[in-house]
């Protein structure tokens, strides 16, 4: 039997002409059937929701996000995953390649697949391009088993990744950049370096130019994420000018705090890539206004308040993302103007798909799954808005005002 749905009074985006129209549509198995500006009147056998005139945008695809596989699922498991990336709007999500050991073979990237399809969420392996040991992994296996992408992380031998690009070029698979690096740290170091904003930008900034630099030379597609400094960004902005085919996102965090902000948030945005400077997120937000920045991708990451409480420079790196993606990227690009909301649903929608070779939209015919955001909503965020684990909070929003939510997924 057909599964009819009316979606009354919604606030669309037309990407094509930019302007935005309240429409109602009618969904059929996951379809989108029908679109108008009227009533809609042959669906009087259709469940009907009404969204009051909130905003409807294709729901969002995160390119990083931190998952736990057995057995390491003390913090987080597939469950709470797809109940984080439901209250923020997303249906997909792809792995950071550490699980939090190398997803580095077709086990791995098969445990993911299956853990997947007992969730609402889709989890998209990301395949490590070393092993446990160093070693390049067998990528045309991982690919074939169901990885979209491999990922370079933390990784400065060149000849090692111009040998996976190259793989990655004939297989014709997305080759993702996390540009951390195992270069030496540098003299300043620790709480009151990061605090006064000391910590260097060189090994991004390095590992971000050997990165553009292979791509080159092997003509490998590459993907740039979670770009945090201003010399970094402007690597990216000549390596596009110049034609090469290199796309990149950000996170939240990086445009909206810079490293003194841990003076009130303490080990909660201890990070990699740590926070920077104020002139680094100002060069982040331009990157972004001007089109240099394809997406915002979240590096979910969820760890309890006891892995948090240790010493500073032992404390694991990372915060939460994926509830509050659409929240903190509205408040701080949106409001002040630094962008339209069109391009934040560009940022968060679209282009995210866009790099990993599918398609979104509200379109007659294409696929139903759509987040519901009210973007007039003014709230404080609170660990029930979370869905986490008892004590993982690791946000350092949690208790503040946001504005704009997502208040539900048609899917």
């Amino acid at each position: 039997m057909e599964k009819a749905t009316v979606v009354k009074n919604a606030l669309v985006p037309d990407m094509d002409s930019g302007k935005w129209k309240r429409v109602n549509l009618l969904l059929r198995n996951g379809i989108t059937e029908q679109i108008s500006e009227n009533v809609i009147e042959n669906a009087s056998d259709a469940e009907v929701i009404d969204v009051k005139g909130n905003t409807l945008l294709p729901s969002f695809t995160d390119l990083r996000t931190h998952v736990n596989l057995p057995p390491h699922i003390r913090n987080s498991d597939f469950n709470t995953l797809s109940v984080a990336a439901k209250a923020g709007g997303f249906s997909t999500v792809l792995t950071a390649p550490f699980a939090p050991f190398p997803i580095a073979d077709s086990k791995h990237i098969n445990t993911i697949i299956n853990l997947s399809s007992a969730i609402r969420t889709e989890v998209i392996p990301v395949m490590s391009v070393t092993d446990e040991k160093g070693n390049l992994t067998d990528l045309e296996a991982g690919v074939k088993e169901g990885a979209a992408a491999v990922c370079s992380e933390g990784i400065n031998d060149t000849v090692l990744i111009e040998k996976a690009m190259k793989i990655a070029k004939n297989l014709n698979v997305l080759f993702i950049v996390h540009a951390s690096d195992s270069n030496p740290e540098p003299e300043d170091k620790g709480y009151s370096a990061y605090r006064m904003g000391k910590i260097s930008t060189l090994s991004e900034d390095m590992s971000t130019a050997q990165a553009i630099s292979l791509a080159e030379r092997t003509g490998c597609r590459i993907h740039i994420t979670c770009v945090s400094s201003e010399f970094s960004v402007s690597q990216i902005r000549r390596a596009k000018n110049a034609g090469m085919p290199v796309t990149c996102d950000t996170c939240p965090q990086y445009f909206s705090l810079t490293a003194s902000d841990i003076l009130f948030y303490g080990n909660c945005v201890k990070l990699s890539h740590p926070l920077r400077k104020q002139s680094d997120v100002e060069a982040i937000k331009e990157a972004i206004a001007d089109g240099t920045v394809d997406g915002i991708s979240t590096d979910h990451t969820p760890l309890s308040a006891i892995d948090k409480s240790y010493p500073f420079d032992k404390a694991p790196v990372g915060m939460l993302g994926l509830q509050t993606a659409f929240s903190a990227s509205l408040s701080n690009l949106v409001k002040p103007g630094v962008i339209t909301l069109s391009r934040l649903a560009e940022l968060l929608s679209y282009n995210p798909a866009k790099i990993i070779g599918r398609e979104v939209g509200i379109k007659v015919g294409m696929k139903t799954d759509f987040a519901v955001c009210d973007i007039d909503c003014e709230y404080i965020l609170s660990e029930a808005d979370l869905g986490e684990k008892d004590g993982v909070k690791n946000t350092p929003w949690l208790g503040q005002m946001m504005y704009g939510k997502v208040i539900g997924m048609i899917q």
